[in-house]
């Protein structure tokens, strides 16, 4: 199959249309590919099939902004272009939310339904798990009952990450991480220089049985020095050791509200994100 139609089919396999539907004016936005997750899976699915990494696949309005992309060229319109097909699906409900403060402060929030993951004979090889999450994190995530919502709420929290801080966008997932500490807190880390180092981030992580959800706020407060905090959990990709801070014997109120500060930020942001994942229902 020449590869201009082996995009067209693989992008008609993946949004369930016929292949005669795909053309150049064929909105993407319309379709299940307006959630991040979803974009990531086509984007594998492409690398599968014409064996090409494509970024554009995350940004594409349309077919022919795609395919442009892939190729160097426009794809061809037909004559008479059939219908555009406008289903989407019911089940691709992901919701991100995103919300940038003043002074240095940043938010991202992302939602994610669970059942949007892809569910796989072996989470160990399949493209998809081995491209979004660290060894680490796949087999804190077996080690649960519920394995999808665990993997959910990571790839929310990468999502998030993106969201609040620009400086992580390029990276790949699996060059994050999320890390719980030794009292369950879940913290984030990434290996953009190398070796593995703990991001000056809070992160909260939440879920239901079929919905989950997360929140990266980054504050000026907390680049300087890393709150106080127990050593990582074995089930980490770290070899880096969590930097604390020397204890206080008195917490003063400026200090006092630089802890409270992205707390109540938090509680915020997670408060918009659930108000706009209801509203969706």
């Amino acid at each position: 199959m020449e590869p201009q139609a082996l995009l067209q089919h693989t992008v008609a396999t993946f949004l369930g249309v016929e292949p005669q539907h795909i053309q150049p004016a064929f909105s993407l936005t319309g379709t299940r590919l307006h959630s991040s997750l979803a974009r990531a899976r086509l984007y594998i699915a492409l690398q599968q099939s014409l064996g090409l990494q494509c970024p554009a696949v995350f940004t594409a309005r349309t077919y022919g902004e795609l395919h442009t992309a892939v190729f160097s060229t426009p794809a061809a319109a037909p004559e008479t272009a059939p219908p555009q097909s406008r289903q989407s699906v019911a089940g691709d409900a992901g919701l991100s939310e995103q919300v940038s403060l003043a002074g240095g402060l940043g938010c991202g929030i992302d939602i994610e339904m669970v059942d949007n993951l892809p569910r796989v004979q072996d989470y160990w090889e399949d493209p998809f798990y081995t491209a979004t999450f660290t060894a680490a994190e796949t087999a804190y995530c077996l080690l649960q009952a519920s394995p999808p919502i665990h993997f959910a709420a990571r790839w929310c929290a990468k999502e998030a990450l993106k969201k609040c801080d620009p400086a992580y966008s390029h990276m790949a997932m699996n060059q994050l991480e999320v890390v719980l500490t030794a009292t369950g807190s879940p913290v984030l880390q990434s290996a953009m220089h190398g070796t593995w180092e703990r991001l000056p981030v809070t992160v909260s992580l939440s879920h239901t049985t079929s919905v989950a959800a997360a929140v990266v706020i980054k504050s000026p407060a907390l680049n300087g020095a890393h709150q106080s905090s127990p050593a990582l959990v074995a089930l980490s990709s770290s070899t880096a050791p969590v930097r604390p801070v020397p204890a206080s014997s008195s917490m003063s109120t400026p200090r006092l509200q630089e802890r409270l500060l992205p707390t109540l930020l938090g509680i915020g942001a997670l408060g918009m994100a659930l108000w706009a994942l209801v509203r969706t229902w």
